[in-house]
């Protein structure tokens, strides 16, 4: 038996506070998996957009209501010589789930290096469980790219260092990616590991054994 998954996701930027994004999303993904079946000679009955949910996490209330989602709670913008976001530089974004958690956040820097460093971006990612298979390919994949793209040269550019790690959480086998992007690949790398280790640290991750890196 063969199988897959399908998903896809939306930003702000792309529209997924607009009414109806979601389930226009779900008809995307729909067709995406019915294509993938045809493709493939898969058996069995089409997808239909019912069948399309949510993965293991879930949206948090506490992010509508304006609080900093759980799963972001491990980060400080000092991390990354930054000071804490205003109104009008977006709110943390973040799922928890029995299987996965996310955050993705942006950070204003107090004392930018050139005219790009005014936000640095943050995104931890967590996989367990039934999801390992999955965030394993995807790992593998991400670091075959590494010959491929080296470390940047020095310029003002937007630098993005990915930092995998294994580790055990909470007595369950968990593999997380952390990315940091900045205008600075000196400030991306040398702050990599240490908010890996604080991302970590504040789930009470143990045996960590980082995987690779990898510049985006």
């Amino acid at each position: 038996m063969t199988r897959f998954r399908v998903h896809a996701s939306l930003d702000d930027a792309d529209g997924s506070e607009v009414p109806g994004a979601a389930r226009e999303l779900g008809a995307v993904v729909t067709a995406a998996a019915n294509h993938v079946r045809d493709r493939g000679g898969c058996g069995g009955p089409a997808v239909e957009p019912a069948d399309v949910r949510p993965p293991g996490p879930v949206e948090d209330p506490e992010e509508e209501s304006g609080e900093v989602p759980p799963s972001c709670r491990w980060f400080r913008p000092a991390m990354l010589d930054g000071r804490a976001g205003g109104r009008d530089d977006g709110r943390p974004g973040g799922v928890t789930g029995d299987d996965a958690d996310v955050c993705s956040l942006r950070v204003p820097r107090v004392k930018p290096a050139n005219r790009r460093d005014h936000v640095a971006q943050v995104v931890s990612v967590s996989w367990r469980g039934p999801l390992l298979p999955e965030a394993r390919t995807a790992y593998g994949a991400e670091l075959a790219a590494l010959s491929r793209a080296p470390e940047p040269e020095r310029g003002e550019e937007a630098y993005t260092l990915a930092v995998w790690a294994e580790s055990s959480c909470s007595g369950a086998r968990t593999l997380s990616r952390v990315t940091v992007g900045t205008a600075s690949s000196a400030l991306a790398a040398d702050r990599a590991d240490r908010i890996l280790d604080a991302y970590l640290a504040s789930s009470d991750c143990r045996a960590v054994k980082v995987l690779g890196k990898v510049w985006k």
